[in-house]
This record gives structure tokens, sequence and C-alpha cells, in this order.
């Protein structure tokens, strides 16, 4: 079974299924007639038939504006990489830190930003959250975003360490993003 990328540990697509994500969704091999040479219509036996793909003319999308073809290798069909300018560098610290049994760190660059599902690089990402751990028993997830305690934004680890001193000893409410928003109650032991 494939594995799907994203936050933490990889799983197949059943596991990720069993989290209540992509449940209608189906991996295969979509049996291109040519990809190499551009030719993306798929075969009679492809599983993207039987879900009611139909091929269509290849010829008639993209680049076909003859002022940009000079993009696009004639003898290939395949598009030169477009020039981007470098993700800039973040200023947040990359390191991985354990709270509570977890393993958690700053959210940062654009990939952990569209694996979150977040517009902004702000927030604590759980990388892992063992089922056993009082993290998890908290009521925390791996994948999870920790965006606000107490009423606070969470921007960083700096400001997380600060706002669990500032409230040690009481019962705080928290958001944390995850597909969907999730606010929960959690105890902060002295």
């Amino acid at each position: 079974m494939p594995m799907i990328t994203g936050v933490g540990k990889p799983l197949t697509l059943k596991q990720w299924q069993k989290k209540g994500f992509d449940k209608h969704s189906v991996f295969a091999d979509p049996l291109f007639v040519d990809a190499d040479n551009g030719n993306y219509h798929v075969k009679p036996q492809s599983p993207a038939l039987q879900l009611g793909f139909k091929n269509f003319d290849i010829n008639k999308f993209g680049v076909i504006k003859p002022a940009f073809q000079f993009e696009v290798s004639k003898e290939s069909r395949h598009f030169k990489p477009a020039p981007t300018e470098a993700e800039p560098v973040s200023t947040r610290s990359p390191d991985l830190v354990s709270w509570l049994g977890a393993t958690v760190k700053n959210l940062i660059g654009e990939a952990e930003k569209s694996a979150a599902g977040l517009g902004a690089e702000t927030g604590i990402l759980f990388v892992e959250v063992p089922a056993d751990s009082e993290a998890a028993k908290s009521g925390f997830q791996t994948g999870d975003v920790l965006l606000k305690m107490a009423g606070e934004p969470v921007h960083s680890i700096r400001n997380f360490n600060r706002i669990l001193k500032q409230y040690s000893g009481t019962r705080i409410s928290v958001v944390v993003f995850n597909a969907t928003e999730r606010t929960f109650t959690l105890n902060l032991r002295n």
C-alpha cells in the first residue's frame, strides 16, 4: 500500500482514511498512454475510467498561447522549470522539543504550512504524539498545530513556554488546527 506524506509519520491510505480523511479516495496508477512524451490519455483498463474520468483533447489546455510556447520543449512537451524565488529563510528555530511525551516544534516553511492547511508561519506543530503520552491523553494528536492557549495566540515555542509558565496550575482552553479546528481544556500542572 502506498504511503501518504504529510505531517508526522507516513500513513497508508487505509490508515489515513481511518482518521476520517479522504474516505472516498482511491490510490492507483492512472495508466497514462505515454506520459514521458506528453500523452496523458489513459488506457482503456485505467481505474480512472471506472471513476467517471473521460479522455479529452489534451492539446486544448495548458500553454497554448504562441507567445508562451518558448517555455515548452517541442520535442518532449515537458515544461522547463519556471524560475522561482528562493523561499525566504525562516528566523524560527527548527529545533524539536519534547513536551508531555510528544515531539513539538515551531511550524516552519511553505511545506509545513501547506500540510497543516495554514496560511501563516505560526503555531506549534505536534510532529509526533504517541498514544500513551500525556499529550495524547490531554487531547493532542500528531499533526495538530497549537494556535491558542488561554485565549492568547501561540506563535512560537518561546511564546508557548511563556504561556505555560504564566498559567501553570490552572485549567486553560486550547485551540488546535488539524484539517479542522478543535478547542478543548488543558490542565496545566505546577
